[in-house]
């Protein structure tokens, strides 16, 4: 019964939202702004954003996930600051992959947006 009532309060309320929320706030957020170059030393780009699968294989196209955040503010990074180094990390979180890596497909995203 306890484990059940311990799925409930973790798996369908949102109190485990609040616990993130809270260490994320813990943080104060920085401003780009107040940033220069000489700030960075270069940009990580976590993974987890890019949908793989046969569909965008087929098309041809790269799909973006329920993180897209990932993808358009290191898009917005990189053309702040062209002459930082960047490392995308990521793969796939599938047992059994099909399509691009998530690395590979990121590659096409940079290129598709006119970025180095």
């Amino acid at each position: 019964m306890l484990a059940l009532l311990d799925l409930l309060i973790v798996g369908w309320l949102p109190s485990s939202e609040l616990g993130l929320r809270a260490l994320e706030n813990s943080i104060p957020k920085t401003s780009l702004e107040s940033l220069s170059e000489n700030d960075l030393g270069g940009i990580i780009i976590l993974g987890g954003a890019i949908e793989g699968g046969e569909i965008a294989l087929d098309r041809g196209e790269i799909s973006i996930g329920s993180a897209a955040e990932r993808v358009t503010k290191a898009f917005e990074l990189i053309r702040k600051y062209p002459d930082l180094p960047y490392i995308f990390s990521g793969y796939s979180g599938r047992i059994n992959p099909k399509g691009l890596s998530e690395a590979d497909a990121f590659k096409q995203l940079i290129a598709e947006q006119g970025l180095n």
